[in-house]
């Protein structure tokens, strides 16, 4: 039988897969230390210096962030919490700054220490994962100054995601052993099949300082909020499942998080594996997740850094600094993985010369 003559749901992948990642939320709190000069609060004072009406949001401000070449276009909006600048780039909602005025109710626990809070939503983390933006480009100003000691600064939020395809919410939920200690919870349970659509490991209400899950039919949720352009990719999967974590102020503290290291995909990982594996409860999809990060990281990273942002080389030189540096890649793992290298040597030769016949441009 031709392949066009099969059904939809016949072509689609049903690989076991990590597809994605990341960071899908930052809240980042931030002022000056004493009266130290700066570069940090002058730029986001630039932000809110821009001519505006706070009371049309309809009205689209340009702006530029440091050395950044996006049009961004602000939205300014007052509320009974301070005034907030929003970031768009075209038709997406990408973050927000808020002035934090100690004199409002929400700012009581952070208004005395903090002059700024800055948001960054799935949106922009989504887009450098399309290859659109790099989010790790806002940050450079701020790093300077923490690493300077010139500002105070803190992680109040953050959420860890993982995109897996091949597996269902259902599947997550039954791998959980232990004494769950945290409430779970299902939405959009089919009664026929007994699969649904999102649980919950925590509640917002009684988890909103520590930390808190939920795995969801992400495929669905992009249909229901109509960002099926946002996630093409996904769908020539047949199940695309997403875990996401959301920490909070207490167990950021715990974990010690700070900018830097947010920004940091190892240290995601181990946020993500010290949450999901506990003297109370573990997950059995950590085992496929760390299994998986091997392969990820060096088709990922290594893809890119090596090939994509490269200087430009010779397409043998390329292949060569490739396959070296996957020599060495075990080391950054331990035996295993670079037992896994080795295996997928050949794969990885393949894989670099398709990227070669995929991009003509590169001589």
């Amino acid at each position: 039988m031709d392949d066009l003559s099969k059904p939809l749901s016949e072509l689609l992948i049903v690989e076991r897969k990590l597809l994605h990642f990341g960071l899908d939320y930052l809240t980042l709190n931030i002022c000056k230390k004493d009266d130290q000069k700066n570069r940090s609060e002058p730029f986001l004072a630039k932000v809110f210096a821009v001519p505006h009406d706070t009371d049309n949001t309809n009205v689209y401000y340009d702006f530029e962030w440091g050395d950044l070449s996006l049009p961004f276009r602000l939205i300014f909006s007052e509320s009974p919490d301070g005034e907030v600048a929003q970031f768009h780039l075209e038709q997406e909602y990408l973050f927000q700054v808020a002035k934090i005025d100690p004199e409002k109710p929400k700012w009581k626990n952070t208004g005395y220490k903090y002059r700024y809070r800055l948001q960054f939503y799935g949106a922009i983390f989504n887009a450098t994962r399309r290859g659109e933006i790099v989010y790790t480009s806002l940050f450079p100003i701020f790093l300077g100054d923490i690493n300077n000691g010139l500002v105070s600064h803190s992680v109040s939020r953050v959420d860890i995601c993982a995109d897996i395809s091949g597996f269902t919410p259902r599947q997550i939920k039954k791998g959980i052993k232990g004494s769950h200690r945290k409430r779970m919870s299902i939405l959009g349970e089919n009664p026929k099949t007994g699969e649904f659509e999102t649980f919950y490991y925590g509640d917002k209400s009684r988890d909103r300082n520590t930390w808190f899950a939920r795995a969801y039919d992400k495929l669905a949720d992009s249909r229901v909020k109509r960002k099926e352009r946002f996630y093409s990719d996904y769908f020539q999967f047949e199940k695309v499942t997403r875990i996401e974590l959301e920490v909070h102020s207490d167990t950021c503290r715990l974990f010690e998080l700070n900018l830097a290291k947010v920004l940091d995909l190892a240290i995601l990982w181990a946020v993500l594996k010290g949450l999901m594996k506990t003297k109370y409860n573990s997950w059995d999809i950590l085992r496929f997740l760390e299994k998986q990060r091997v392969i990820y990281d060096f088709e990922s990273v290594f893809l890119e850094k090596v090939i994509k942002k490269s200087i430009p080389l010779q397409r043998e030189d390329y292949a060569k600094r490739f396959l070296s540096m996957s020599d060495n890649f075990g080391e950054r793992y331990g035996e295993d993985p670079a037992v896994y290298i080795v295996k997928n040597r050949k794969e990885s030769k393949k894989n670099v010369f398709r990227y070669f016949a995929d991009n003509p441009q590169i001589d």
